[in-house]
């Protein structure tokens, strides 16, 4: 179809007759409609293609689309030291961020609610882990999305397929877990891939950590969460106007929340005011011993929990450079799925 455009072009200015002009037109837009048509059905493959491998892949491929490019990787003329600075400035964002809240709340006058009060008591219930059946860690395992696995290179879709076979060595290990209140190091040791946002290639500021963990332990965090969630909601132990990461509940229903009160505000005829906070880096900045505190105050003394927190690792991976471990000391656990929970427990 190109080949006949051209021709059609040179036989047009050659002749200089309507008729040609014409009927090079008439193939110049043929040609372009077919273009056209091949890019959309190009596009449309690759991403079908690359959705069914995974959700990154899905990503990747539509960013080289609407940008052109990739996203950039990391270039550094040391990578293994570079790595290493990564992993220090992550490892350190939490504690550096309490100490400036530490010094904050001294220098506030504010006081504190009943609540607030580290000793104080919130419930007389009493919370502790039970051991699983083999079909509950089945239904966890099928649930898990098909995400890249931590450290082990176990991935959620390799259980998936193993599952008939290991399912019951997988709910020995966790109900071992569940029973003896120790969640072992390799499942607390986090792989960090950094994913890099604007500005220099070689400042940890630019890039937004991205957490991967061990499948085996999101698979235990899954069935402790269910038991940890029913506990909380039978005992109304989190905020009523909490509405994000509840079963049942939904941003759509915070926004409804808001609206209500104005409404009802104005027909009062008073004055709303509406006051939004964006916390930076929220989950970094949750200290273990106060997590830990809060927990124990709501009932919740399974000495699970504390070895679920203490003794994390992380690493850092750049390209194919993995730094060495750190030890974390501060923060609710990236990329976990009791993560967003033990936040709100919190907060």
């Amino acid at each position: 179809m190109m080949k006949q455009r051209d021709r059609a072009h040179r036989t047009a200015v050659r002749t200089g007759t309507q008729e040609e002009w014409e009927k090079y037109r008439s193939l110049r837009g043929q040609t372009k409609g077919y273009v056209k048509s091949a890019k959309r059905s190009f596009l449309q493959g690759k991403l079908e293609a690359s959705a069914a491998n995974s959700q990154q892949h899905l990503w990747k491929a539509l960013r080289a689309h609407v940008t052109g490019q990739p996203r950039p990787q990391q270039a550094s003329l040391n990578p293994e030291r570079t790595a290493e600075n990564f992993n220090g400035y992550f490892v350190n964002i939490g504690p550096k961020i309490n100490k400036e809240l530490s010094y904050a709340a001294q220098q506030s006058s504010a006081t504190l609610e009943a609540s607030d009060v580290p000793n104080s008591v919130l419930t007389e219930s009493r919370f502790r882990l039970s051991t699983v059946s083999i079909s509950t860690v089945k239904k966890a395992v099928r649930s898990m999305g098909n995400k890249a696995g931590g450290n082990d290179d176990i991935t959620a879709h390799l259980l998936k397929i193993g599952l008939p076979a290991i399912a019951s060595t997988l709910t020995f290990l966790i109900n071992s877990s569940l029973s003896s209140s120790q969640v072992p190091s390799r499942w607390k040791e986090a792989l960090i891939i950094p994913a890099h946002k604007s500005g220099d290639l070689d400042d940890p500021k630019n890039y937004r950590p991205i957490s991967l963990l061990p499948v085996v332990s999101k698979i235990a965090e899954k069935v402790v969460h269910k038991q940890l969630a029913e506990y909380l909601e039978e005992n109304q132990l989190l905020e009523p106007q909490q509405y994000g990461f509840r079963s049942g509940r939904s941003t759509e229903m915070a926004l409804l929340s808001v609206t209500e009160n104005i409404l009802k505000g104005v027909e009062a005829k008073q004055l709303s005011m509406l006051c939004l906070l964006d916390l930076s880096k929220a989950f970094d900045c949750v200290p273990h011993s106060a997590l830990l505190d809060r927990l124990g105050r709501l009932g919740i003394t399974d000495d699970w929990f504390h070895s679920y927190l203490t003794g994390r690792t992380q690493k850092v991976k750049l390209d194919s450079v993995i730094s060495t471990s750190r030890s974390v000391v501060c923060c609710v656990p990236q990329g976990s799925i009791l993560g967003p929970l033990l936040f709100h427990i919190v907060y």
